[in-house]
């Protein structure tokens, strides 16, 4: 019996590894995103703390006061510059989604046709088997 060696295996293999780099760069759009999120909890809790310590303290002089207005436009202007950037990412990330989609159906094309010349091997070698084992019960049949 001879062995099964499907002809598309290394353009499966491409495919494959297309599709596990495509996963990871959508894992690192992801993660991209996530520490942008922990960074503006970050600065909405710095802000928050900001607001605090200016109630908090009833004299202050107006060059604190001053410094506290332009640290909290600061801290906006860095929170603004974080949300823009996930919403950018946001955009790669669904650009990246949709071609992991379109590369795990082309492997799983190739899966599919793999599975589909599997059988069809399997069906002709039965037939040889099938073949030769009528050959040899012939064989038999003519000796006695």
């Amino acid at each position: 019996m001879t062995k099964f060696k499907y002809r598309f295996a290394t353009i499966k293999g491409v495919k494959q590894k297309f599709e596990k780099k495509a996963q990871r760069e959508l894992a690192v759009i992801d993660l991209e995103i996530n520490k942008k999120q922990q960074r503006i909890m970050q600065l909405k809790e710095i802000i928050k703390q900001n607001k605090e310590n200016k109630i908090a303290e009833k004299h202050k002089k107006t060059d604190e006061l001053h410094f506290y207005e332009k640290y909290e436009c600061y801290l906006n202007e860095q929170l603004k510059i974080c949300q823009d950037f996930i919403i950018k990412k946001a955009k790669q990330r669904e650009n990246k989604l949709k071609e992991l989609v379109k590369k795990s159906q082309e492997t799983k094309t190739f899966e599919k046709l793999e599975e589909k010349h599997l059988a069809d091997f399997l069906k002709d070698q039965d037939k040889l088997d099938q073949k030769e084992m009528d050959e040899f019960a012939v064989n038999e049949f003519s000796r006695d």
